[in-house]
C-alpha cells in the first residue's frame, strides 16, 4: 500500500476510535488545518509535511512514534 495511503488510513482510524468518533471538522478544527487539507491526507491524496502531521497527533493525542507504529514500512 502507497504511503500516503497509510498515513491517511492511519489518520482517519484513530479519529474514528475516538468516542465519540471525532469528525473531520473537529479534528481539522482543533488541529488549526482545513478540512479540506484532511480530507486530502485521509485519502492518501496528498503528501503530509511532519508539522501538520504534528499538529494532527498531538490533536488525536498521540505521539508521533505512536502514530507511526500503524505504518506499515514493508509495503512501500
Amino acid at each position: 500500500m502507497e504511503l500516503n495511503n497509510q498515513i491517511g488510513n492511519r489518520i482517519r482510524s484513530l479519529r474514528e476510535s475516538k468516542d465519540p468518533i471525532m469528525t473531520m471538522e473537529a479534528l481539522a478544527w482543533q488541529s488549526g488545518i482545513s478540512k479540506s487539507t484532511l480530507f486530502m491526507l485521509e485519502t492518501g491524496r496528498s503528501d503530509v509535511k511532519i508539522s501538520t502531521l504534528a499538529k494532527i497527533c498531538r490533536t488525536l493525542g498521540v505521539s508521533l512514534e505512536e502514530f507511526s507504529k500503524g505504518i506499515d514500512e514493508n509495503g512501500l
